[in-house]
């Protein structure tokens, strides 16, 4: 039973106990207001239980959640504060090329460039032309 409900119950009890009777209209209304906040109760009560469990359920959402992330990012769990070397491997993929028509700058997948002709995104010419061109 929640706070609500207990003070309910006590106008409930203090309603019989001043002996408020539904004969008259001023009882009648206490009585009615009285099964209102009984209502009201009921359903706050209902609500909190609904919290409850759903608390429950995020927080197991959560330690699957975390343990998930462990294992598709492969976290190291040093504590130690160093930064982890990873970062500086993402740069070395991409090389750095300067295009000869447009003078940008532009950033390639190493593969790309293993794989065959390079475009260059900002003029659309290719950045190596064959010699026979």
């Amino acid at each position: 039973m929640s706070y609500v409900s207990e003070k309910v119950a006590y106008l409930n009890g203090l309603m019989e106990g001043l002996g408020i009777k539904e004969d008259n209209p001023e009882g009648k209304m206490i009585a009615k207001i009285v099964e209102v906040l009984e209502e009201i109760a009921d359903s706050i009560d209902e609500i909190d239980e609904m919290v409850a469990e759903l608390d429950e359920r995020v927080d197991e959402i959560d330690i699957d959640l975390g343990a998930l992330e462990d294992e598709l990012f492969e976290l190291d769990e040093c504590d130690c504060g160093c930064e982890d070397d990873d970062e500086d491997d993402e740069d070395e993929d991409f090389l750095e090329i300067v295009c000869p028509h447009c003078n940008e700058t532009i950033y390639f997948d190493q593969d790309a460039i293993i794989d065959g002709e390079l475009i260059c995104p900002v003029c659309n010419k290719d950045i190596f032309p064959d010699v026979e061109e």
